[in-house]
């Protein structure tokens, strides 16, 4: 697995832009929310905020945040561990979504990886039922909190890199 990671992490340095036929299979997928706990211990980038527990995000919730990703290019991540870093196309990158109560307040957790990196690492798609996790990586790896309540996004965090 170690080579296999280094390799991805390279990969995701390199730069190259997602593919048409990367970006036309379906971008995203909403993780039961046992997997919350396993995506609230990130290696290498701030962790989600703690939570309470978990809930199911609906087909208009997970429509509505995909309608709202282009907020993200305005935000810069204030977070660990690229300060000021943007996402530059939301549409470059896989997107995986779990439902968090935080405080007594849902929202949904957004676990993002470069799509040019899906067929190195996960060619089995494993990415739409397990959560996709990696140290370093850089700009290839993001999370960020969505907020169904008031459609907007915080807490944007990129992995480190080495």
């Amino acid at each position: 697995m170690l080579p296999v990671l280094i390799t991805a992490i390279l990969m995701a340095m390199s730069g190259a832009a997602a593919t048409p036929a990367e970006r036309e299979a379906s971008p995203f997928t909403v993780l039961d929310g046992h997997q919350a706990e396993v995506l609230s211990k990130q290696c290498s980038r701030d962790n989600p905020p703690r939570f309470d527990g978990t809930w199911r995000p609906s087909q208009q919730d997970i429509t509505d945040v995909e309608a709202q990703l282009p907020q993200l290019h305005g935000l810069r991540a204030a977070l660990c561990c690229i300060p000021g870093a943007r996402v530059t196309n939301v549409h470059d990158y896989y997107r995986q979504y779990v439902g968090l109560i935080v405080g007594g307040h849902n929202v949904i957790y957004v676990n993002a990886f470069a799509a040019r990196l899906r067929q190195l690492f996960d060619p089995d798609d494993r990415w739409r039922t397990e959560p996709v996790m990696a140290c370093d990586g850089g700009e290839a790896f993001w999370g960020a909190i969505s907020d169904p309540a008031t459609k907007t996004f915080s807490s944007l965090a990129f992995n480190g890199q080495s």
